[in-house]
């Protein structure tokens, strides 16, 4: 751990910074409209939430089948409620840090990570209880996997990718965003690949998850 914590000061910094932004504040509000809603879903059994989320919710069960179990540890009041979400957004700084520094170096890395650490956006979200927290990191977990299996292609890297792919579907049925994480990852990959490809264009195929080269 402390060899960790030498080899990414600035990852620790913005993170130690997040966590302040964040947990503090968490029980400060009440829950306001859509937060009563999670409240109630996760209220019954786990059966009942399933078949409830049918009818009152358009994004996708994940974040439910996961913050049932939280709230039979945490309990349901505000902070608690939100506790999940806070642990997604500080998730989230730690992946912007690390797809930054995959991308363009240490330098940038401490950057980006300060400035999802300060980001009004994340940390709103990070302090909801509702899903938006956790499909950001997921779909930042997607782009990274993305970026390490086109770099060192194995199976075990690849199925990484897959599975936060398909975990990252975004939390709304609009079309215009249904590949999101693809099309961004797509975007990283390409200019990342592109100067040891020494081809000309990249090619998202949105609806395969992958690029293609031409």
């Amino acid at each position: 751990m402390r060899s960790a914590v030498r080899r990414e000061p600035a990852l620790i910094a913005a993170l130690a910074l997040a966590a302040a932004l964040r947990l503090p504040t968490l029980g400060s509000q009440s829950l306001w409209e859509d937060e009563t809603v999670t409240r109630w879903l996760v209220g019954h059994s786990f059966g009942g939430m399933l078949s409830a989320l049918e009818h009152t919710e358009s994004t996708p069960p994940l974040s439910y089948v996961l913050l049932w179990p939280w709230t039979r540890l945490a309990g349901t009041g505000e902070a608690a409620l939100r506790s999940f979400s806070a642990l997604a957004g500080l998730a989230t700084v730690a992946l912007v840090y690390l797809l930054a520094r995959e991308l363009a170096g240490a330098r940038a890395a401490a950057i980006a990570g300060l400035l999802a650490a300060v980001s009004p956006d994340l940390v709103w979200y990070s302090q909801e209880a509702r899903s938006y927290a956790l499909y950001v990191a997921l779909s930042l977990g997607s782009v990274l996997a993305m970026l390490r299996a086109l770099g060192r292609p194995s199976p075990g890297r690849l199925a990484v990718w897959g599975l936060l792919s398909a975990l990252a579907w975004p939390p709304t049925t609009s079309p215009s965003s249904s590949s999101s994480p693809s099309s961004a990852g797509c975007s990283c990959a390409c200019a990342r690949a592109r100067p040891w490809c020494g081809r000309r264009s990249c090619r998202c195929w949105r609806g395969a998850r992958c690029c293609r080269w031409r």
